[in-house]
């Protein structure tokens, strides 16, 4: 029964690691459970402390067995929108079906994301924009072209001006 993509497994349905019985520590067997909830702990903004520590393994393990290609690193950056993108196909495909909480939550979340970018849109609407702080140099050369009294600038004389 060796074939590629078998992995034997224990009595409670759990992956036998390959080194069983040798001496030392058992090597980590990443399982599709694992990776499902570091996703999940990712999605939810969670440190790679954070992540480590809830599957039970070391940092640099999570990085080895779990997000090793770039395929999992990319989903491991964007995991909130990947975790929101599955919600989403799966509320689309429940409303097509004809359910109709399904088609009432997906209108809410369309309705709450609308609303979130026409605020972004309109947070800043109004507010003038600020003056940088002029720096040391540039409000000496302003002063300088705003001389009054006996060093200012002479005006022109009156034959030249049309």
């Amino acid at each position: 029964m060796d074939g590629p993509g078998w992995l034997p497994f224990d009595l409670l349905g759990q992956p036998v690691p390959p080194n069983k019985g040798c001496k030392g520590r058992p090597q980590h067997v990443p399982t599709a459970e694992n990776l499902e909830k570091a996703v999940l702990l990712y999605a939810q903004r969670k440190s790679d402390a954070d992540v480590a520590a809830a599957l039970g393994i070391s940092i640099p393990t999570l990085k080895e067995h779990y997000f090793s290609t770039r395929e999992l690193q990319a989903i491991r950056r964007n995991a909130r929108a990947f975790v929101e993108g599955e919600l989403l196909a799966r509320l689309n495909r429940d409303s097509l079906a004809g359910k109709t909480g399904a088609t009432e939550k997906l209108l809410k979340r369309l309705d709450k994301a609308g609303l979130a970018a026409l605020g972004e849109r309109i947070k800043d609407r109004g507010k003038a924009d600020k003056a940088k702080p002029l720096g040391k140099k540039e409000a000496q050369k302003q002063a300088a072209g705003e001389v009054k009294g006996r060093f200012a600038p002479r005006q022109a004389p009156p034959q030249l001006i049309h």
